[in-house]
């Protein structure tokens, strides 16, 4: 593991001081998260999984599932994002997603999980937590990869709703930011934007939002593996 922030100097721009940090290369830290990423973000947005929500034949208790997957991942990160003063200059409550999938849960039948998919989410939910712990960078990394999640989640949200018939119940965790999607995500990476690290905690952060994406992906494949049985079962 690399260093983690004891060893790396971190330091964050006051919001009215607001001004692009460099790097040696040119790049900011959006863009290098951009670039390093790109592949995984592409496979998550092209996975078996989002594909048919998009063609809206994915069984309903696999969505439910994606959901009850999603809620202790969130409920780490935020905790951890709330207890740590440099996140926070980053995070804010307006990115609260633990309400949203509570909220969207309590609308829908919940299903049990498969125990394939119960050892992913713990696994995944662990890797946050010890994150969290121990690298606050990493932790950068992994808020940066999940709250881009929500740019795919709003492509398809008129997709769930129109396949689940589902309007505000049950959504609104894909329509956390509604129309104002893209702003919020600018303002983030604007915000992501004034942290100055080195090179070497530039990519601390990578190796965070590089694995957690490798997560999301590897959880939506074997959310989409129990596919054939729910359609079976119907």
């Amino acid at each position: 593991m690399l260093n983690t922030m004891n060893n790396i100097p971190l330091s964050f721009t006051e919001p009215s001081k607001m001004m692009t940090s460099q790097f040696v290369d040119g790049h900011t830290l959006s863009q290098s998260l951009k670039a390093a990423t790109q592949t995984l973000f592409t496979s998550i947005e092209q996975s078996a999984f989002n594909r048919a929500i998009e063609t809206e034949s994915l069984a309903l208790p696999l969505y439910i599932n994606q959901l009850e997957v999603y809620l202790p991942v969130y409920r780490a990160l935020e905790r951890h994002c709330q207890q740590n003063e440099q996140l926070q200059m980053i995070w804010h409550e307006k990115m609260l997603k633990t309400p949203l999938l509570e909220t969207d849960l309590a609308c829908v039948q919940t299903e049990m999980l498969n125990a394939r998919v119960q050892r992913m989410t713990m696994d995944f939910m662990q890797f946050v937590n010890q994150t969290g712990q121990q690298s606050y960078l990493q932790t950068l990394g992994v808020l940066y990869a999940l709250e881009k999640l929500s740019l795919i989640h709003y492509h398809l949200l008129p997709h769930i709703q129109n396949m689940y018939s589902l309007q505000n119940k049950g959504t609104t965790f894909y329509s956390s930011y509604g129309h104002d999607v893209y702003q919020h995500w600018y303002a983030f990476k604007q915000r992501l934007d004034t942290v100055d690290v080195s090179v070497l905690a530039q990519s601390e952060v990578i190796v965070g939002a590089k694995q957690a994406f490798e997560r999301v992906d590897t959880l939506l494949a074997n959310l989409w593996k129990l596919h054939k049985l729910y359609h079976e079962a119907a």
